[in-house]
């Protein structure tokens, strides 16, 4: 049994109630075996249904309880070479600050490819790449289209501006950009978004603008709308959220916030799903407990699959990290609207939100799940 978790084990001789019982004790479901399988992936191949049904499930079940757990309270991740790979060491790893003070470059990485451009952090890694540009026109698409002109945008994380231009040309009302890093502002004023008449732009992180750390000095008069709109950022039709360097972490935090920024029933909220995003299965997994989360504080999500060219694909120039792996699959796009159904209560600072023993467990429906994978 060298090379095999117990999980794979039990997996291997097809027990259901082993299966069951390691999930329920959180067991590692992306620890890989000899084959490169992970647990899941080794009950795809295998055929069996019904144990990729009880790994998946409680996977989604395991991770959504870890980030509901206080930082002080979340186990520090082992440092397992056969891990597949792992958000729990996010709260250890990532810092924004480190990157809002470190350079980037705007540039073309690949100077044999005419056209190609990103944004790149200073270890090497795209923060925004122009190959993403299909993956953003489909995901304005499916925020915008219908809503009519005339709706109020916001986008939290500029990069390279993609999504934004294909927002201008719905002719919103108005449109907040917040970014934070100096040296996209200056790519931002430079290219003229401080010029267009109905676009405030925010210079700071999300959270100096919404939630504790909010002060109103730092707003700025929404344009077109005399005193500001009302007191605060606002509330918005549209909403993207695309930050970087703040994990999965930073994006619980803006889902506990996000609703009371929602105009109302018919407002759009949307994020790029990135949590996982080189392996299909880690991210069909995160794409669920994404939704949860959002459950939880009483929004709905539906998810679109969108496919790029892989051949254009990639992610980093860093040599310690690979640039391409396993990106042959589509990406999720969300579309999110305040959920009617779900019986929710005012949680302060948070907006609305389901009562909090409420875990959306039912609502998984696993058969999508399996079908594509």
């Amino acid at each position: 049994m060298e090379g095999l978790t117990p999980l794979h084990v039990a997996v291997e001789r097809r027990s259901e109630k082993h299966v069951r019982w390691y999930m329920d004790h959180d067991a590692p479901w992306e620890m890989q075996d000899n084959g490169s399988l992970t647990p899941g992936e080794l009950a795809l191949a295998l055929g069996l249904r019904r144990i990729f049904n009880i790994i998946f499930e409680g996977a989604v079940r395991n991770e959504y309880r870890f980030w509901n757990l206080p930082l002080t309270e979340m186990p520090w991740p082992d440092e397992n070479p056969y891990r597949r790979a792992s958000m729990r060491q996010q709260p250890f790893s990532i810092r924004n600050g480190d990157y809002l003070n470190a350079p980037v470059t705007y540039r073309n990485p690949r100077p044999e490819i005419p056209g190609d451009f990103a944004m790149i952090d200073d270890q090497g890694n795209g923060v925004m790449m122009e190959w993403e540009r299909p993956l953003m026109k489909e995901s304005a698409r499916l925020l915008c289209e219908g809503m009519g002109e005339g709706k109020s945008i916001l986008n939290i994380g500029f990069g390279l501006g993609i999504i934004d231009s294909y927002f201008q040309t719905y002719s919103p009302a108005n449109h907040t950009i917040i970014e934070a890093h100096p040296q996209c502002l200056k790519y931002m004023r430079k290219n003229g978004w401080y010029d267009k008449p109905n676009v405030r732009i925010l210079e700071g992180r999300w959270q100096d603008f919404i939630g504790p750390m909010f002060s109103p000095k730092k707003v700025k008069r929404i344009p077109d709308q005399p005193g500001g709109g009302g007191k605060g950022l606002g509330r918005f039709d549209i909403i993207y959220f695309d930050t970087y360097q703040e994990g999965y972490l930073g994006h619980v935090h803006f889902l506990r916030v996000a609703a009371r920024l929602m105009s109302g029933p018919s407002a759009r909220l949307s994020f790029f799903h990135g949590h996982l995003c080189k392996w299909k299965l880690g991210k069909e997994i995160y794409a669920e407990v994404a939704r949860w989360h959002a459950l939880d504080v009483g929004i709905n999500s539906e998810y679109h699959d969108f496919s790029i060219d892989p051949d254009k694909e990639w992610t980093s120039f860093n040599p310690n990290k690979p640039s391409r792996e396993q990106l042959d699959h589509p990406w999720k796009i969300p579309i999110c609207a305040l959920a009617p159904t779900v019986q929710r209560s005012v949680r302060r600072a948070s907006g609305w939100a389901a009562p909090i023993n409420e875990v959306p467990y039912e609502v998984l429906d696993i058969r999508k799940v399996w079908d594509s994978i």
